[in-house]
């Protein structure tokens, strides 16, 4: 299947990352969509929620929120994010 490229900014993500046993596919997702943001983005599980309550629509932001923060959880543990 081809890949369409949109023409836009490039986010490079490591490989180490992506090919990551340890973690889901949508802890990578969210890791790349968090590498996209501007160097002095906060991290905000509610916020994240909002940006893709549309992939969940049926369980309500409340569970989008809950699954954000569940992949948070799994980025922390193995060391992609740390807490300040």
């Amino acid at each position: 299947m081809p890949i369409i490229r949109a023409p836009r900014q490039v986010v490079a993500i490591s490989v180490e990352l992506l090919e990551d046993k340890r973690i889901s596919f949508g802890a990578k997702g969210l890791m790349a969509f968090i590498e996209a943001q501007p160097e002095d983005y906060q991290i905000d599980a509610g916020a994240i929620a909002m940006q893709f309550r549309d992939a969940y629509a049926p369980g309500g932001l409340v569970q989008v929120r809950e699954i954000a923060l569940g992949l948070l959880d799994e980025l922390l543990a193995v060391g992609y994010l740390e807490q300040v």
